[in-house]
């Protein structure tokens, strides 16, 4: 988690400097608010019971009012500056995959478990209250909560001590139900891209007027048709176990927090019976009692929320920095193609049980006319996309005139692509 909210901090600065200020503005007013808010009308009672004229309690309700009017304006106000710039931050985020969908190597693209990770680096970026956007809301929300518990701590402390340290040991509690239902969420989310992933495939493939001619001659439609319904169930299963897992923290975090309200109140109700406490000082603790434990399980929650964007940062950030085996290697030159090899040649996708080519061999000399023949599933194509450096062999070695493919990037082959075909004539 650590490392990731370093990242994300630190593009938050290099991209958006300027929204610090809104950043930091915004935390005194939202933590003055519940504090003013609660003082209001213990300063009314006051002024009755000292018997102020009409006057002098006008002018204090009214600089108490001004000074509660002013932050709660600048807390929107600071939130949609915030906001606009999470905008700007999350289509940062949004080219950077953007670029590396461009230069991935051919195999991530084409493969199951290339699509995976490209759909479960979205969930950081695709979406206005996505992870990479919510962060800097959510973090700011975290800081607001830590002063607030500081500045809510040190006035209940004057009433009694043992009080707060039962607020907190609640609010512990919740924090590690929050925690449970955080890595439910991530294990949700990786589930369900498998899923989506799949079911993408199903979606373009019968958009595609290529894949439709076979769909109708061989009547895949109910096929397609059943496999989107399971794909769809799965989902919805899926999400439905996630969701009663939420409701049943929920409902025990509700419990908590009742308990918390009633032991806290019946202590102020009992220190006013005995006289230890004074009416408009129970008004105002009652107040900061319950701000105190909203302070707390807000802070519960937005630490529940920067672990989850930890946690899609960390799957953006896998597909994103994942190396790629065309990877600075030099430019090819080649002025003619004199012959092309296949030596022992193995290829596997990504996370198949099985090579879609097992172990090809054979040599084409300049000028030479071949044909590539086999069933549908063969490896035809995936020879052909071999040969033209979309992918690399899992064993044995393509040569181009006696040179490796390997030591070439995939953009160097494909520059050789037409030159190829010139040289060659290939028929599958």
């Amino acid at each position: 988690m650590k490392e990731n909210l370093k990242y994300i901090i630190g593009n938050w600065i290099k991209w958006d400097r300027k929204s610090l200020l809104f950043f930091f503005v915004r935390v005194p007013a939202l933590v003055l608010q519940p504090v003013v808010t609660a003082y209001i009308p213990k300063a009314m009672i006051d002024c009755i019971n000292k018997g102020v004229t009409p006057a002098r309690l006008t002018l204090v309700v009214a600089l108490l009012s001004l000074i509660l009017t002013f932050t709660i304006w600048m807390d929107p106000f600071m939130k949609e500056l915030i906001r606009g710039s999470a905008r700007i931050i999350r289509m940062r985020y949004a080219v950077m995959a953007f670029r590396k969908n461009l230069h991935t190597d051919y195999v991530n693209v084409e493969s199951l478990s290339g699509r995976e990770a490209q759909k479960r680096a979205e969930e950081f970026y695709n979406a206005r209250f996505s992870s990479g956007a919510d962060f800097m809301e959510t973090c700011n929300e975290f800081l607001v909560c830590v002063f607030g518990v500081i500045a809510s701590a040190v006035l209940i402390y004057k009433i009694n001590i043992i009080m707060i340290v039962l607020i907190i040991l609640t609010c512990v509690g919740e924090f590690f139900l929050l925690k449970a239902l955080n890595k439910k969420q991530s294990e949700t989310l990786n589930s369900v891209s498998k899923l989506t992933a799949k079911l993408d495939y199903f979606y373009k493939l019968s958009k595609n007027s290529g894949a439709s001619k076979d769909i109708k001659i061989y009547g895949f439609q109910d096929y397609f048709i059943k496999a989107i319904a399971d794909i769809t169930a799965s989902i919805e299963k899926i999400i439905a176990k996630y969701t009663n897992q939420t409701a049943a923290v929920s409902g025990t975090r509700a419990f908590l927090n009742l308990i918390r309200q009633l032991i806290a109140y019946a202590y102020l109700i009992y220190l006013v019976t005995i006289s230890s406490l004074s009416v408009s000082d129970f008004v105002f603790y009652f107040g900061i009692i319950t701000g105190f434990s909203n302070w707390i399980i807000n802070l519960v929650v937005s630490y529940s929320k920067l672990e989850r964007c930890c946690n899609d940062c960390a799957a953006f950030r896998e597909y994103i920095e994942k190396d790629e085996q065309s990877k600075n290697k030099p430019a090819a030159d080649f002025k003619s193609i004199e012959s092309i090899e296949f030596k022992n040649v193995s290829f596997s996708y990504p996370s198949s049980e099985r090579s879609t080519i097992n172990n090809m061999s054979f040599k084409i000399e300049k000028g030479e006319n071949i044909a590539i023949v086999g069933e549908n599933g063969a490896g035809k194509t995936t020879a052909i996309k071999l040969l033209c450096g979309l992918y690399y062999p899992t064993e044995g070695d393509i040569l181009i005139n006696g040179k490796s493919s390997r030591d070439f990037s995939s953009e160097a082959i494909m520059i050789y692509f037409p030159l190829f075909f010139r040289t060659f004539s290939l028929c599958r």
